[in-house]
């Protein structure tokens, strides 16, 4: 079900059409605020523009880290059934 939330971002109200529940946008929205500020603070003063454009190559790579970061995950997990399947069939058949 696709729902309408405004949120804030940079003091700009934007509604928003998502499927996540208002607590999730809310909290989405905050994160957001928050790489926004805190780039803000990084950076001499800039105009709004040149922070969107920060902000959206600062979440781009946080979206990049955390699909290589689960990608590593998923590759040890899949070792470790590899190994665990091996130690079964090498009980099974002693």
């Amino acid at each position: 079900m696709i729902n309408k939330d405004k949120i804030s971002v940079l003091g700009t109200e934007i509604e928003v059409e998502t499927e996540k529940d208002p607590l999730q946008v809310s909290s989405i929205s905050q994160h957001i605020q928050h790489k926004a500020e805190e780039i803000n603070r990084k950076k001499d003063t800039i105009d709004t523009v040149t922070l969107l454009y920060y902000l959206v190559i600062a979440l781009a790579e946080e979206v990049y880290d955390l699909k290589e970061n689960k990608a590593n995950i998923e590759n040890e997990c899949n070792k470790k059934i590899d190994e665990l399947i091996f130690q079964v069939d090498t009980a099974f058949k002693s």
